[in-house]
């Protein structure tokens, strides 16, 4: 674990994260969350369509892990909810409650605009403050699952730290869900010939998918939005101006620094894949105007096939060898990503 306060020069994924908090660094973040809260919102919390398909899977397995096997009737508090899309996930269709706490005043509008308008008014809350100030939510009733939703990241060690032991303070008893991105550093598996030939076909059924994507993207080349897709490239080049991964504060994992870190705070239950390649065909379908017969036949046609490429890339090892290329070649690092996203089951000790 890197506690140093320098920075790799050159490459936003190899940067140390600070220990301790910088004053400029944070009035940075505060400033770029609010400033492009509206473009954050589609790229990241998608419309209903794509969201369903990216995120459903997981979502319903934490909701029933944090609810104690679907308990209808459950308290969520959600620490660094943003735009709060996460927390009503879980408890649409249910009469569990959300609370959620956000720093991003923009992404706490948002939140309860959007719960107004998907009638969950009255069961979502929201606040903004720091995560070491989630007591401002109030006087809860008991609390039975806590999510950190893509949060940890970016924040400096000190501030993780802190963060995990509130959240204990705050709900005891209640379980964790954490989904974070994480990088593989090196694969510390043997595996023989048949090992190596079923790593060669998972990468070569991958490249397969990512030509017909590619294919895809030319045919719907016209049904693009221009004007959102004009403020994404302006939001890549601000990041790669200044070596972030994306906002200012944002540095990936290393998978076994993330479990390490949780273990100080919460027993490790489990730890699993969400998204990985996915999440291209979710950029993807983000761009297009409208939701429209084709982003459905591209959502329902190539969300599930990569969902099981994901898991074949994973099971059989290629994605460390993946991750490892694509800080060596661009071509490799433009087709599959450097990191994924990995989901964490935790109790409390």
């Amino acid at each position: 674990m890197a506690t140093s306060g320098d920075q790799t020069a050159g490459d936003p994924l190899l940067r140390s994260r600070r220990f301790a908090p910088n004053p400029d660094e944070d009035r940075s973040e505060h400033s770029w969350w609010n400033s492009n809260a509206d473009t954050v919102e589609r790229i990241w919390a998608n419309d209903d369509d794509t969201r369903q398909a990216l995120r459903g899977h997981y979502l319903r397995r934490a909701r029933t892990f944090l609810t104690e096997r679907g308990s209808t009737e459950a308290v969520i508090v959600e620490l660094g909810s943003g735009s709060g899309w996460v927390g009503r996930s879980l408890v649409l269709g249910t009469n569990s409650r959300l609370f959620g706490i956000d720093l991003s005043e923009a992404q706490v509008e948002i939140a309860r605009r959007k719960a107004e308008a998907e009638g969950l008014g009255t069961q979502c809350a929201y606040v903004c403050a720091n995560l070491s100030d989630a007591r401002r939510i109030g006087d809860l009733p008991a609390v039975s699952g806590l999510v950190i939703h893509a949060i940890l990241h970016h924040l400096t060690w000190s501030e993780i730290d802190q963060s995990l032991a509130d959240a204990v303070r705050l709900a005891p008893a209640a379980r964790l869900f954490v989904y974070e991105p994480v990088f593989f550093r090196r694969d510390e598996r043997r595996v023989g010939l048949v090992g190596r030939a079923w790593r060669l076909l998972a990468v070569s059924s991958a490249l397969c998918v990512l030509l017909s994507m590619r294919l895809y993207g030319r045919i719907t080349s016209g049904a693009r939005d221009r004007r959102f897709m004009s403020e994404v490239d302006r939001m890549s080049r601000e990041a790669a101006e200044n070596e972030w991964v994306l906002s200012p504060k944002e540095i990936v994992f290393d998978r076994d620094e993330l479990l390490d870190t949780l273990r100080k705070h919460f027993v490790v239950e489990q730890s699993y894949l969400c998204n990985y390649i996915d999440m291209v065909a979710a950029g993807m379908a983000s761009v297009l105007r409208e939701p429209g017969r084709q982003k459905r036949i591209f959502l329902s046609g190539f969300m599930p096939m990569l969902r099981g490429l994901d898991r074949w890339l994973v099971s059989s090892g290629a994605i460390y060898g993946l991750c490892r290329a694509g800080r060596r070649n661009r071509l490799i690092d433009a087709a599959f990503p450097r990191f994924c996203f990995w989901g964490v089951e935790c109790s409390p000790k």
